[in-house]
């Protein structure tokens, strides 16, 4: 079995090392890049599985790279990032995020999200069924499809 590849974008380079060694630890093969235009590059050249990408970087941000990417492809990506406000959090979901994690975070945590987000959906554009699902909000939204969107006490099943 081939191993899943993860696409770590951040400007903190400790982070990065950081997230590179326990990923690779975790069994990953992991790419890393320095803001979003280094992303752009290494997403068209490693092609991967799934893009832990923050928002706030240098050159071009988290938001520009995910506009950008998903002309190309449709990865499954986690953001982390400092930003706490619930408009960043709602933006980057529309934009196709899968998940959303602040900083700090749990090494734990973050795998098990990783491992969910990289095999729910597939990298390519144009895929069928489970694997180019898009997320919906309101009437569109499949019924019951197992998805749950969480907030704290707001928190619903969808």
């Amino acid at each position: 079995m081939m191993k899943k590849k993860i696409l770590v974008v951040d400007d903190e380079e400790r982070l990065r090392v950081l997230l590179e060694s326990y990923l690779a630890q975790e069994g990953y093969e992991v790419v890393t890049a320095a803001d979003g235009q280094e992303a752009i590059y290494a997403a068209r050249h490693h092609k991967p599985d799934l893009i832990l990408l923050d928002l706030m970087m240098p050159v071009l941000d988290g938001y520009g790279f995910m506009r950008a990417h998903a002309k190309e492809r449709q990865t499954p990506t986690i953001i982390l990032t400092a930003k706490l406000d619930e408009t960043d959090k709602v933006l980057g979901l529309e934009l196709g995020a899968d998940d959303y994690v602040t900083k700090p975070f749990s090494l734990r945590e973050l795998t098990a999200r990783a491992r969910g987000a990289a095999s729910n959906r597939s990298g390519s554009a144009g895929t069928g069924g489970a694997a180019g699902r898009r997320h919906y909000a309101g009437p569109r939204q499949p019924p019951g499809d197992g998805r749950r969107a969480t907030g704290g006490p707001d928190a619903v099943r969808v």
